[in-house]
Parts: C-alpha cells; structure tokens; sequence
C-alpha cells in the first residue's frame, strides 16, 4: 500500500468529503467511533481515561472520543489546553457536544498546574495535534507533553503522537508524546517505520476510515509498504511438471575458517526458498562441514581464502558462472586480498545480476570503482553499518534511506537497507517498506538466511526486484512465525529457516 504524505493525506481526507456528500464533521465522527470501537474491545470499564485535546481536528477526534467513551459507561476526564488561536468549526461542535453531559468531566489548561493522575489504572488519550503539525512542540504543550510522559499511565496516540511530523524525524531535543499505541488512521506515517519516529508510536494500528480508496492508488508516491497482499501478488505457483532444472541453480560463494556456518546458513535457505540446486563455493576446509550438514548441496572448492584458487587437495575444476542462474557472494568470506581479487573478476565476467552481502559489502566499500562496473540490477544487502562504509555517514535515518533510494537509481541497483522495517529501494527510485519481521531476528546468521532466500528466489525466474521484495517479506515472516512457538530472546537464524514453509504457504494462491 502506499505512503502518503501528510499534505496528501489531508487532501485525500478533502477529496473523500466532496466525492461521497459527507461533511467534514462526519468524517472525524467515523474516525472517532473507530477509535471508540478499538479502545472497547481491548479496555474495560474499570480503567479511567484522562483525554487530552488541543483546539485542531485531532483536538477535535479526542472530543468525539470522549463523548462516545462516555456513552458507554468509561469514566473519563477531559483536558483541553486553552490557545491563543480559535478552534477548528468541527472541535467547537464536538466540544459543545461534550459539553451537553451530565458526566463530562472537563479541565481547562492554562499554565502547568495539571491536575492528578492515578496512574495506576489510567489510560491517557493524546490528541493535541495531528499530523499537520510542522513545528518541534513549546511552551505549555512541551511542558504537559513531559508531564504525561512522565506518567507509568499507559499511553495512547490518536492519528500521530504529538510533537511526531509524519514526514521527518525528530531531532534528539524534541518533545514528543511517548505512546505505548497508536491509532492511525488508514496509512502508516514514514515517521512511525524509522527509529527516530517509530519508538515514539509504540503499537501502531491502522484504522480504516473510508478515505477514498481511488485517490489513494492514484496518488503519486515513490513510498509503499510491503504487506501479505503485496507478496502474494508477486508470489508464483509451481509448475508440477517442472524439473530441478526449471527451477535454476545457485552459486553461493561463502565462509572461510571459523565461519563456516554462514555458508550453512545461505546455502540451506537458498535450497529451503525453492531453487533446483545450490553449489556452495567453499575453501577446502569447510568441504566436510557442509556436506555433512546439506547433504542436498553440491561443493565447489576453491582454497582457503582465496575462492579461485586451485591448489587444494580436493579435486576442483574451473567454474563458468554463466552456467548459474543466480550468484549470491559475501556470508562470511572474510576481506583477505585474495577474496578481493577474487570479487574482482566475478565482477569482470558478469553480465546478470548479483547478490552481494556480507563481507562481499565490506570489500565493496575497499574498491567503490567496482560499483560502476556492477552488472544492473544487481542486489546490495547492507545494514545500516555497511551502507555507512558503502556510501558516507547521514544525518539520521531518513538521510540514510533517502541516498539509498538516490543511489539505487543512480547505479542501477538494487539495495535492501536492512532494518526493524527493512526497506528495498529499486533503481526506478521507489522505495518498499517490509512489514514483516520482528526485533528476535537481530541475531547473528540471519543476514546470511535472508541472502539464501533472495538467491533462491531469483534462481527460480523472479525478478532480482521481485526476489528482493519477496525474499524480504518471507525472511520477516517466517521470523514472526518463529517468535510464536518461542520468544524474540530465543530465535536463532536455523529458527527462521525452520518456519520458511509455513511462509511459503502464507502467501500461496489456491
């Protein structure tokens, strides 16, 4: 689904007003009752709500919030910060409306002389400001902001956490409300998918609110996220008369001493995502690990460092890399020269596209002439560390995920800037923020499990774009699935390789 912007998501809000004959109020009275309709089917009545609203329209969503929380029997508590400035038409209706019952409970703000909160059974409500606010919160509304921060409360965001803008991070100083949950309405913000902005949104719950669904797909934005919908519409069935054949074979070049489990790890998950056969590049050393391991895989040796090389003990033969249909190099090869050198002519004889991870990155970094002659659409899988030694420091994660998207259609390549929401960033400069994955799968090896995956994929006739994407989704799920037959302390990278059928299955089309 696509990213909007907040000036867009206003205009969609504008558009969807005149194109179905509602008025302006009736759109924020269908956002609030959804709001309403979340809070009771998670929060009993025993909890009292402290609602705190400003004098805009998300001040205006808290009103309606309020006065629907009161309908029910919630017992809940106003707070509304006095401003110089008017309110919008559609707060003074709601507030008015509020007003008119006998169990409203409504406190005025004029300075910092807040009134008491029983934290221990309170739920706070934020709407102070929305998502049209351009500007780092003061004054009183930086004051009360910490004082609700400042409460064990659990707290709620209605649209954006304020002092959050959709569109950028905040800088270290700002004062933003800390919610435990947000509720959003229809799109996620880019704010809430970087860590600067999204440790502020908590939970975040998208609620559908009926925006118009036409100008949303016809909105232009190089933004999207990458849900089941998403993947499934890529994903491709199996022809059942197909051969190994059919389905490509793999060279993962991978590991040196020490690091053999990489290649394991690669290797494994390239065979798990569907591809015909995988022929592990290996020193010589590693020959016994991984055919006792991957019985499945075939081994081409090629020395202890230096991958090329001929002179171990083990029979080996020169490999044509045109007879692969995908090329995956970097789990855990180590930066030795002779490496280097040998990523040098892989890169000097080919013609389709790469996968580079790891290792391979770092080596990357060493000689950036290489990334020039990198056959395009070739696929980076940096994290963010790596991307610093690829491409330069940034600001803030932003910065870094916007040179990302300007050197993927710079170069012609694709790179997947792997992350809490990892994004895959396209050389026609559209960027795609995955949704699957979880905080358990920052382990080690599960980097080289998501290399396998995309190498498997793109063997198999994917796009190097669609193997990207897909590989990222199905990485992410199957982390998830692992988290529920165990926590986000005890996954290990054998764990998410472990649930990539079940993904698989997820996204199939019967």
């Amino acid at each position: 689904m696509k990213i909007l912007s907040a000036q867009q998501i206003r205009a969609c809000d504008e558009f969807t007003i005149k194109s179905t004959g509602i008025n302006s109020w009736d759109l924020m009275e269908r956002a609030a009752s959804r709001c309403a309709e979340w809070i009771s089917k998670r929060l009993n009545r025993s909890y009292q709500f402290v609602i705190v609203c400003g004098s805009g329209n998300n001040g205006g969503d808290g009103l309606a919030i309020s006065r629907m929380l009161l309908e029910s029997g919630y017992s809940c508590t106003t707070w509304i910060v006095q401003s110089n400035g008017s309110r919008t038409p559609d707060n003074d209706i709601n507030l008015k409306a509020l007003e008119k019952l006998d169990s409203a409970n409504i406190h005025y703000i004029n300075e910092a002389d807040f009134p008491l909160i029983d934290s221990e059974q309170t739920i706070i409500i934020d709407a102070l400001f929305g998502s049209g606010l351009n500007r780092p919160l003061e004054g009183i509304y930086a004051i009360l902001v910490s004082h609700l921060n400042a409460q064990s409360a659990t707290r709620i965001a209605i649209d954006i956490p304020s002092g959050l803008q959709a569109d950028s991070c905040p800088a270290p100083t700002d004062v933003v409300f800390n919610a435990d949950h947000t509720l959003s309405f229809q799109l996620h913000k880019r704010s809430f998918l970087h860590p600067e902005g999204g440790i502020f949104a908590g939970e975040v719950h998208i609620l559908d609110i009926g925006l118009d669904a036409n100008f949303m797909q016809n909105a232009a934005s190089v933004y999207a996220t990458l849900d089941a919908n998403f993947a499934k519409s890529i994903h491709r069935l199996r022809d059942p008369f197909a051969h190994k054949g059919t389905f490509g074979t793999v060279l993962m070049a991978a590991g040196q001493r020490g690091m053999m489990g990489a290649a394991t790890l690669s290797v494994t998950a390239a065979l798990r995502s569907g591809a015909g056969k995988v022929v592990a590049m290996i020193p010589n050393h590693g020959l016994d690990i991984v055919q006792s391991v991957i019985p499945e895989a075939t081994c081409f040796v090629a020395g202890v460092n230096h991958l090329s090389d001929q002179s171990s003990n083990t029979d080996s033969k020169t490999i044509d890399i045109g007879e692969f249909e995908a090329i995956a190099i970097g789990p855990g090869i180590g930066t030795h020269p002779e490496t280097a050198e040998f990523i040098g002519q892989i890169l000097s004889q080919a013609t389709d596209p790469l996968i580079l991870d790891a290792d391979a990155l770092n080596l990357l970094a060493e000689n950036p002439e290489w990334l020039n002659s990198m056959p395009k659409n070739s696929i980076l899988t940096p994290h963010p560390g790596e991307f610093i030694r690829l491409f330069g420091p940034t600001t803030n994660s932003f910065d870094q995920l916007e040179m990302a998207r300007k050197k993927a259609k710079e170069l012609g390549l694709i790179i997947v800037l792997k992350g809490h929401y990892t994004t895959i960033n396209t050389p026609d400069g559209y960027t795609f923020y995955n949704m699957t994955g979880n905080a358990g799968m920052a382990t080690g090896g599960s980097g080289d499990v998501l290399t396998g995956v995309i190498a498997g994929l793109h063997s198999q006739g994917y796009t190097p774009t669609e193997a990207a994407q897909l590989g990222v989704y199905l990485h992410g799920y199957a982390g998830d699935l692992a988290v529920q037959t165990g926590s986000q302390e005890s996954i290990i990278a054998s764990d998410i390789i472990a649930n990539l059928g079940a993904a698989f299955r997820s996204v199939t089309r019967y």
